[in-house]
């Protein structure tokens, strides 16, 4: 039997048993025991199980509608998800789609079977509470001590790891990395001279330093060193917080008397640290007395199809223009070479006209939606016949084996497989279908 090998591990499992490493030496030799065939190993690193739509799930799916794989195997039934409704549902979805072995047992879609994997996800979950919650406890705990409870740490600092019963001997539980506080320590004497963040962009690139994240220097990257007021010795914890704004979740800043402050070795001086706020100031009241009298209304809307950021507006020899914001020099090897500055009138008046004949011709809209119904209905359609395609080759295979032991005669043989027959060729079109939609990327596609 030809299977696959599904892995997973949240940010939070990385030190516990469930590694991918493990997961897959352990699954690779279940299926070496039962004789199967390994077609794909799919993994999935950092991803939590509460999120039902997964690449990796994706990807399963896929594999084993398309009948290159007959089976899956998973560690357990926590790696498959750690919310009991959404472990029982996808459960679910992948025994019609084929056969699911964890490395304990297998998963069966009997009663007994159900009641077991609901017992499994039930635990599961409260497993996943309870790592939460001893998670927000730790945290807790160290922040009453004046430590800074975890990370990502700053660009500067480095944790603090004293010995087992040991105490902290830094102010937060940060260490000072000296070559990189040279470059926070550079980056404020530039700001204090007047040099630009563009500027101080330009040298840390030629001088070969690298940056917070890899990469090269941008502007956002110095704008939020400068701004960080753990460098005076203030790190900040509760800032921001998530809020539900219409159909998004998006990062708002909290009161500042719901901010929690921990005191740390600062790398720069308090006076230091306001100069270098004032050194924005200064830009700021430069730019306000020459405004850009230009305007750029699909500035942020339009997407370049190289590298897929937005273009943004600007001006070339006195024309107004939108250019791709990948194709800023202080990218260097990283930017974009292959997108082109696009005439900001003619764009206007194309994307100005575009709409104006949408709205003039409603049906338009109406044909679009309407078609896109039909073509989705049948590609459902199509979906549930391939679904059945393995139910039906499996009752052909045991009305074959009754007509081999004598079991039936001849003639019901006859008289019953042949709606199966049929049945099954009709489930071996309809996926072919699907694939041949897939590979040409336009929905009702025929060869």
């Amino acid at each position: 039997m030809k299977v696959l090998i599904y892995s997973r591990v949240s940010t939070d499992e990385q030190a516990e048993k469930y590694g991918l490493d493990a997961q897959r030496h352990a699954l690779r030799g279940l299926a070496t025991r039962r004789g199967y065939t390994i077609t794909e190993e799919v993994a999935e690193e950092g991803i939590s199980g509460t999120i039902a739509d997964r690449p990796g799930l994706a990807r399963v799916r896929d594999l084993l509608r398309s009948g290159q794989a007959d089976g899956v195997l998973i560690y357990d039934l926590s790696r498959l998800a750690r919310e009991t409704v959404l472990s029982l549902t996808l459960l679910a979805e992948l025994h019609t789609l084929g056969t699911v072995e964890f490395l304990a047992r297998p998963s069966e879609d009997t009663p007994d079977g159900k009641m077991l994997n609901t017992i499994e996800a039930a635990f599961a979950e409260r497993e996943r509470s309870k790592l939460i919650e001893r998670t927000k406890a730790g945290r807790l705990a160290k922040m009453r001590r004046g430590l800074v409870p975890c990370g990502p740490y700053p660009f500067g600092y480095r944790p603090e790891q004293p010995g087992k019963g040991a105490p902290y001997t830094q102010p937060g539980g940060l260490v000072i990395v000296e070559d990189e506080a040279k470059l926070v320590r550079q980056l404020y004497a530039w700001a204090e001279e007047g040099i630009s963040v563009r500027q101080m962009a330009t040298r840390l690139g030629a001088s070969g330093a690298k940056a917070p994240r890899g990469g090269p220097w941008s502007k956002p990257t110095i704008t939020k060193l400068l701004r960080n007021p753990v460098y005076k010795g203030t790190f900040i914890l509760g800032r921001l917080t998530s809020d539900k704004k219409q159909a998004a979740w998006v990062r708002v800043e909290r009161p500042e008397a719901e901010w929690i402050r921990i005191t740390v070795a600062p790398i720069v001086s308090t006076v230091t640290w306001e100069r270098g706020q004032a050194c924005f100031e200064r830009n700021r009241s430069r730019l306000v007395g020459r405004p850009d009298k230009r305007e750029y209304l699909l500035r942020g809307l339009l997407v370049c199809g190289v590298c897929g950021k937005r273009y943004v507006g600007g001006a070339s020899r006195g024309r107004r223009v939108y250019r791709c914001s990948g194709r800023d020099s202080l990218l260097g090897e990283h930017r974009c070479l292959g997108s082109r500055e696009l005439g900001a009138d003619k764009v206007e008046q194309e994307v100005k006209a575009a709409i104006t004949d949408m709205l003039n011709n409603p049906r338009r809209l109406l044909g679009a939606e309407q078609y896109q119904a039909r073509q989705g209905a049948r590609h459902g359609e199509a979906e549930e016949v391939a679904r059945a395609l393995p139910d039906c080759r499996a009752r052909r295979a045991r009305l074959l084996d009754l007509a081999v032991d004598g079991t039936v005669s001849k003639a019901v043989f006859a008289d019953r497989d042949a709606p199966l027959a049929a049945a099954g060729a009709a489930g071996r079109r309809a996926r072919q279908g699907g694939r041949w939609e897939r590979r040409s990327g336009r929905p009702g596609a025929r060869r």
